[in-house]
This record gives C-alpha cells, sequence and structure tokens, in this order.
C-alpha cells in the first residue's frame, strides 16, 4: 500500500451517482474509499452530492428508459449540480471527484473547463465513452459523457455548454471501442493509444508523449478502472481483460505530478462485483493512485 498518510489537504467530491448504467454498487465507492483506513489520517473537506442529495434527485426525476436512453434527466440533473457545486470550491487544492459511474465526468470535467481555461484531459479507461445519443447500442450514458463535454451530434443536455475541443483530450487503454466511436475519434482526430499501441510502443514512450501533450495545461485525469487489467481492479461493472497492468498507470500517474494536474475522477469501482478477492484488490490499488495523485 502507498502511503496515505501525508498531510495533504484536499478537496473530496463525492459523485456516487449510478444513474447512468443499471448496476447500483457503484454508488457507494465513495463512502466506501472516505471510510477506508487509510484515508483516516488525510486533512480533506468533503464536497458533492452525498446519497441523501442523489435519492433525492430520484424522487424529483425518477429511473427509466426515456425512449432508448437510461435516466436521461437525471443524469443532465445530477451532473449539472455537480458541475456548479464543484464551481463554488475553494481554489489551490486539488479536488478528488469520486464516482458513481463514468457519467459523473459530464459535470466533472464541465466544471475544471470553467475553473480552468485551456484545460487537457487524460482519460484512462477500456472504453472510449463517446457514444452519441443515437449511435449509443444499450441507452447507458455512462458510454457517452465525452460526447456531451465535445457537443458531438445530437449529445446536447440544456444547461451544458460543450468545453472541450478535440485537441484537449487524449486516451489510453482503450480496447473495447465500438466501430460507430471509432468512426468519432477517427473523424474529429482525437489522440487515443489502444492497448495494441502501449503494447507497441512501449508505456515509457506513451508516458513521454502524454507529457508533451499535457504541456504547461493545467490538467485534469479522468480514470475509470476499468482501463486497469481486472487482475487489479476486477471489481467494476465492465471489466475487460488485457488492459494497462498498476505498474503502467502508476508510472503515468507519477509522470504527471510535476505538471499542472489539479483534479482527477476516480469512477466505476463497485465493490459489489467480482470476487471477494477482487474487490479487496481494486480497493487497494484504487487508493495506492489516490495516494499517488495527493503526494505532491
Amino acid at each position: 500500500m502507498g502511503d496515505l498518510s501525508q498531510p495533504t489537504s484536499f478537496l473530496f467530491v463525492q459523485a456516487g451517482f449510478s444513474g447512468g448504467q443499471p448496476k447500483e454498487g457503484v454508488a457507494f465507492a465513495p463512502s466506501s474509499l472516505l471510510h477506508s483506513p487509510q484515508m483516516a489520517d488525510l486533512s480533506f473537506s468533503l464536497h458533492g452530492l452525498d446519497q441523501s442529495s442523489i435519492e433525492s434527485l430520484d424522487q424529483e426525476f425518477g429511473r427509466g428508459y426515456e425512449g432508448k436512453i437510461l435516466n436521461f434527466r437525471l443524469v443532465s440533473e445530477f451532473n449539472r449540480r455537480l458541475k456548479e457545486d464543484m464551481e463554488r470550491l475553494e481554489r489551490g487544492k486539488k479536488i478528488l471527484v469520486v464516482g458513481g459511474d463514468h457519467s459523473i465526468a459530464v459535470g466533472s470535467i464541465a466544471a475544471m473547463c470553467s475553473r480552468e481555461p485551456g484545460l487537457k484531459v487524460v482519460w484512462i479507461d477500456a472504453h472510449a465513452d463517446i457514444n452519441t445519443i443515437s449511435s449509443t447500442l444499450f441507452g447507458s450514458l455512462h458510454g457517452c459523457p465525452v460526447s456531451f463535454l465535445l457537443g458531438v451530434d445530437d449529445s446536447k443536455m440544456s444547461w451544458l455548454q460543450p468545453c472541450l475541443q478535440p485537441e484537449d483530450i487524449i486516451y489510453v487503454g482503450l480496447r473495447d471501442v465500438e466501430p460507430q466511436e471509432v468512426e468519432i475519434l477517427e473523424r474529429l482526430k482525437i489522440r487515443a493509444y489502444y492497448m495494441n499501441d502501449v503494447r507497441r510502443l512501449g508505456m515509457e514512450t506513451v508516458v513521454r508523449e502524454i507529457g508533451e501533450f499535457v504541456g504547461e495545461a493545467p490538467l485534469h485525469v479522468s480514470l475509470d478502472v476499468d482501463g486497469i487489467d481486472p487482475e487489479y481492479t476486477g471489481a467494476t461493472g465492465t471489466p475487460v481483460p488485457g488492459g494497462l497492468s498498476f505498474e503502467d498507470t502508476q508510472s503515468l500517474f507519477l509522470s504527471l505530478l510535476p505538471k499542472h494536474w489539479v483534479s482527477l475522477d476516480v469512477a466505476e469501482v463497485n465493490l459489489q462485483e467480482g470476487s471477494p478477492e477482487a474487490q479487496a484488490r481494486t480497493l487497494d490499488y484504487t487508493l495506492r493512485l489516490i495516494s499517488t495523485y495527493l503526494s505532491r
């Protein structure tokens, strides 16, 4: 276990939201991480939407399919409120946003774009999450956040102004990308390191090139734990074999510490999935990565 006992002061944003997909267990990740013994000595303030806030949203908007899309109004309103909450956060401290499913990145990144002009995003994931409202096959909005942030095709929420440009985001760890998403990535010329690229180039080269992409810009990292191989973080809703090793991910995190790294999403930890051993490993390795982020 990495050292989480350092006196780092940071802002912990709860985003334990499961409405972007059908598995409820992902909602409880913030409390699991927050109450872990490794977090006990850290100095942090608590923000975001807790479970009572989300229950109120459920009562107001309900859950269910609207056409082929699951929980559209609920996902939209959750992210609107998350954005507003994060925009009010004090300046000068690192922000850790703990989901919840990866739909929470709509609100977190929209907030960081408004706080940090010129924001760059490193998206670590097995999936591209750039499906649109019309192209999604399953209707789960955790597969669509990047399309909302970019304003691709028909992916729009009434309150959200697209805040990213294709040149602002880079992917690493991709290996389960639907054909319609490949078309969007190629059409928009978005840089992406599929796992085949990682194996061909070597992680050292990938890390260096990602560092060059970030440059001196403010940085947000959006980590879906399924970007990492299930050997390490298998307690997640859509695990995909053949992912990044923990060591690869850790080396990327370490390389980004000297950058102007202002915020981190951790998404899709679901401690109701997988074996007890997989759940323990997922919690352990996730906390190690959080420790690395907070270490400087």
